[in-house]
């Protein structure tokens, strides 16, 4: 691929340009750093897709993904974006040119009240005019629900034993009980990234966490992105065995981010969204584990025999990826899919648990 781009390259506006390859860390991009003829970085990063996440072509992938970056650029806690680049002989998929941000990875331990700040800048954007081309489901929930239950059918197909498929639909059916109890046309909306686990969060040279990777906004309900930051399938996502302990949010690390958000919230909107947060935290969760059980079946498919087969956008072969890529991924979901794991993130949406104790006495 930096082959191909350095070719693009050379015959654009960006000529004197050459292109630096970063580290395959995403399924769903390449990433390269643009670096001038004097050797000084740009501040520029080019996103090219490998597929679309949300099942579009690649041109109207790119326009997506532009409308994302362009929308939440004022909240202050995303990149700016810079240019569009159509798919072409060079980049079958096109990309984007994106604003580099400098600075660190994200320290879940040190910096998860920085993440909660982020999340409040991006919610607090007013959606009094929203843009029309994000996506914007009539009824959110019951869209969430559908994307679920498709994700679902591929744990039948998976490697799974039954106990563990057992615990993840009985969930889910509980949790179904659970929406139909609440009027979630009374939840409010925001803008919302649906993609903020940490590992795509930056730490600025401002001290601030920037969320760099916006491909998949959408208006819908705070409460996922609230639980994509701090699940165990989102603190602990790239990393290998000896870094999950040092990954994994306490119980007091998490009530403080959910308080952190909740107290930096107006008050009226953070008491209409309390009802809807436990059940969000489940959703997500299962929309997390059920995706594993789809990455377990797709990313066996060679690249080319998804959209054959299937004909659709989303392509997950490991193919597209380089292998040490594929191998972490490989390790992390099928942690993930472990009974004694799906028992603990279970417990804190239990009756009794400390993240239920913090929303009823807020």
């Amino acid at each position: 691929m930096l082959e191909n781009l350095e070719k693009y390259l050379a015959t654009s506006s960006y000529s004197n340009y050459h292109a630096e390859n970063l580290t395959d860390l995403g399924l769903a991009h390449w990433h390269f750093r643009l670096i001038g003829s004097d050797k000084i970085s740009s501040g520029k990063i080019v996103r090219i897709p490998k597929q679309s996440q949300i099942n579009l072509p690649p041109l109207e992938n790119l326009i997506y993904q532009k409308n994302c970056y362009q929308t939440t650029f004022a909240s202050g806690a995303t990149p700016q974006f810079y240019e569009l680049i159509h798919p072409n002989r060079y980049l079958k998929n096109g990309a984007l040119i994106v604003e580099e941000i400098k600075g660190r990875e994200v320290n879940v331990k040190e910096d998860f009240l920085k993440m909660a700040e982020a999340l409040v800048k991006l919610h607090s954007l007013s959606t009094d005019e929203k843009n029309p081309v994000i996506w914007q489901p009539s009824r959110p929930i019951e869209a969430m629900l559908k994307e679920v239950a498709e994700q679902m059918t591929y744990l039948e197909k998976s490697p799974l034993g039954r106990q563990v498929s057992h615990l993840i639909v009985n969930e889910f059916k509980k949790v179904n009980r659970k929406i139909e109890e609440l009027n979630f046309q009374s939840i409010p909306l925001a803008l919302i990234s649906f993609d903020c686990h940490p590992g795509n969060f930056i730490v600025n040279e401002e001290n601030q966490a920037i969320l760099v990777d916006l491909e998949k906004c959408r208006y819908s309900y705070p409460g996922f992105d609230l639980a994509h930051a701090t699940l165990y399938t989102s603190t602990t996502w790239g990393k290998n065995q000896q870094e999950l302990t040092q990954n994994l949010l306490s119980d007091k690390e998490m009530i403080a981010f959910y308080e952190k958000w909740l107290q930096s919230m107006p008050r009226d909107y953070a008491l209409e969204t309390l009802p809807s947060l436990l059940i969000l935290r489940t959703l997500m969760w299962l929309w997390s584990v059920s995706w594993c059980g789809k990455w377990l079946i797709e990313s066996k498919l060679k690249k080319d025999q998804v959209k054959k087969d299937q004909a659709k956008e989303q392509n997950w072969s490991s193919e597209l990826s380089h292998k040490a890529l594929i191998e972490q991924v490989k390790f992390n979901v099928e942690d993930y899919l472990k009974e004694e794991n799906i028992v603990k993130v279970r417990s804190e949406w239990s009756e009794g648990s400390s993240l239920n104790r913090l929303l009823e006495g807020f």
